[in-house]
C-alpha cells in the first residue's frame, strides 16, 4: 500500500466510529484481524488500514496478510503484532484455537469490533476510542477554553466526508437508486454472459455428438442458472465506486490528525549532548510536550500517545527524520503530504496547533499539482450523474453529453501532461 491507495473502501465499510477504532489499533501495533465472505474487501481494506498509516509517513513493520490461507491459520497464534485477512468460511477455527493471545477481530461485512484477550477494563487503554472522546455531548455547555483535539478534528472531518461521499456518489438521485439500477445492470450482463458461454458450450457438446452419432436428436438447452450475485449492491458502493475527490479529503483529514500528533520533531528528539551526536528519540519528552499542549492525563488523545511512543513503528518515524536532518536532504513538492506539510512549518516558523495545520495542510494541498485533474473529473462525474439520472436531466441533453465529452477531454489532456 501507498499513501494514494484508497480509504475511503475502508470508512464505506466500517464508518467513522469503527474506523477510528482499528486506526487507534494499528497505531498501538497490536494484532488484528479482518473478517469477510468477499477477498477483494479484505484486500482493499486491508491496503486501506495502510494507506492511512502512509499518511502520517508510518509504515506497517509487522506482519500483514490480506487474505490467509486456510492451511496458514496458525499465524493467528504468532505473538507479535499484525494485520491479518481472513475469509468468514474459514474463521470458525478461531474458536478452537488454544493461546490465541489479546486480539481485535472487526467484520467488515457485519460493521462489528470483537476483542477477546483483553480484560474489559484494560480495553480503553490497549485500544483508545478517540471517535468516543472525541464528539462532545452537544448537550452540554461547553466554554471553548479548551482547544479542539485533533481526534475531534478529525471524527468532525471524516464524518462530513463520507456525507458528501454518499452524495457524490449518488448525484442527483438516492443512492439506492444508483445501487438498485447498478445491481440490475450487473445482473443483466451476468446472466446474459452466462447464456452465451452456455449456449457455446451446448453446441460444442451437440457438436461431437453429432459426430459421434450422426443419428443423435439436436437439443437446444438453457445453461442452468446460478442463484448467487457476482456483485453485491454492498460492494458496488464500498469498493467498486471511485471519489477521487473525496480520496484527497481523506488524505487532508488524516494528515491533519497525524501532523498535530506529532509533526513538530521537537516534541520527541532530544537535543544532542555533545559534538558530533544526532538527536534521539526521547519518550518521555514527547508525553510531558503533550500533557503542556493539552493531551495530558483524562484527555482521550493520551493513552494513544502513551502507545505510539512506544511501538516500533514509531521509532523507525524518528530514525528517518534524523536521517533527513543528518543529510540535510530537501522535501520536494514530490514527497507525502505529510512531509511537505511539516517541512513548510518549519521553514515558515508556524506553531503546530490545530488551527495552523488545517490552515497549512489545506494550503499545501490545494496548491498540488494534481489539483485540477480532480477538479475535471469531479466536473465530468457530476455531469455523468446528472444525464443519467432518474430524475431526468434539467436542459438540453445533447448539449449536456457534449459537456460531458469535453470534461472527459480536458481530463485527458491533463492525464497526458502530469504524465
Amino acid at each position: 500500500a501507498t499513501p494514494s491507495s484508497p480509504m475511503l473502501p475502508l470508512l464505506r465499510c466500517l464508518g467513522v466510529a469503527n474506523t477510528l477504532r482499528l486506526v487507534s489499533a494499528l497505531l498501538s501495533e497490536r494484532r488484528v484481524i479482518m473478517i469477510s465472505n468477499s477477498s477483494n474487501r479484505l484486500t482493499t481494506c486491508a491496503r486501506a488500514s495502510l494507506s492511512i498509516l502512509a499518511q502520517g509517513a508510518l509504515h506497517w513493520q509487522h506482519l500483514l496478510i490480506p487474505v490467509l490461507p486456510p492451511h496458514l491459520v496458525q499465524y493467528v497464534q504468532a505473538p507479535f503484532p499484525y494485520l491479518i485477512g481472513m475469509l468468514a468460511s474459514s474463521c470458525d477455527v478461531l474458536n478452537t484455537l488454544p493461546e490465541l493471545g489479546e486480539i481485535l477481530l472487526i467484520n467488515l461485512d457485519r460493521n462489528d469490533l470483537e476483542t477477546r484477550g483483553i480484560p474489559t477494563h484494560l480495553i480503553p487503554t490497549k485500544i483508545p476510542d478517540l471517535f468516543r472522546g472525541a464528539m462532545r455531548d452537544e448537550t452540554l455547555p461547553y466554554s471553548g477554553s479548551v482547544e479542539t483535539s485533533a481526534s475531534e478534528i478529525l471524527a468532525q472531518d471524516l464524518v462530513e466526508l463520507l456525507k458528501l461521499d454518499k452524495r457524490t456518489i449518488s448525484g442527483e438521485s438516492t443512492l439506492g437508486n444508483v445501487q438498485e439500477n447498478t445491481v440490475k445492470a450487473v445482473k443483466s450482463v451476468t446472466k446474459a454472459m452466462k447464456f452465451g458461454f452456455g449456449k457455446i458450450k451446448e453446441k460444442g457438446r451437440q457438436f461431437l455428438a453429432a459426430v459421434d452419432d450422426p443419428a443423435a436428436p439436436v437439443k437446444d438447452q438453457l445453461p442452468r442458472q446460478d442463484s448467487r450475485t457476482a456483485v453485491t449492491e454492498d460492494e458496488i458502493y464500498t469498493e467498486g465506486c471511485q471519489n477521487e475527490a473525496g480520496e484527497e479529503e481523506a488524505r487532508v483529514a488524516f494528515t491533519t490528525f497525524f501532523l498535530c500528533v506529532y509533526g513538530n520533531m521537537k516534541w520527541y528528539l532530544s537535543a544532542p549532548t555533545a559534538a558530533g551526536q544526532t538527536p534521539r528519540l526521547d519518550r518521555d519528552r514527547f508525553l510531558q510536550q503533550k500533557r503542556g499542549l493539552g493531551d495530558g492525563e483524562g484527555s482521550p488523545m493520551f493513552p494513544l500517545l502513551q502507545n505510539i511512543c512506544q511501538t516500533q513503528m514509531f521509532e523507525q518515524f524518528v530514525k528517518a527524520r534524523v536521517e533527513e536532518i543528518r543529510t540535510r536532504m530537501p522535501i520536494s513538492k514530490d514527497y507525502s503530504l505529510f512531509l511537505v506539510c511539516a517541512n513548510y512549518h518549519r521553514q515558515h516558523h508556524i506553531d503546530f496547533n490545530v488551527i495552523n495545520v488545517r490552515r497549512v495542510t489545506r494550503q499545501v494541498a490545494d496548491a498540488s499539482p494534481s489539483r485540477p485533474l480532480l477538479k475535471s473529473s469531479g466536473n465530468a462525474r457530476k455531469m455523468a450523474m446528472a444525464i443519467t439520472s432518474n430524475k431526468g436531466y434539467e436542459g438540453d441533453q445533447g448539449k449536456g453529453v457534449a459537456q460531458l465529452v469535453e470534461y472527459c477531454h480536458e481530463y485527458s489532456v491533463l492525464m497526458d501532461v502530469m504524465s
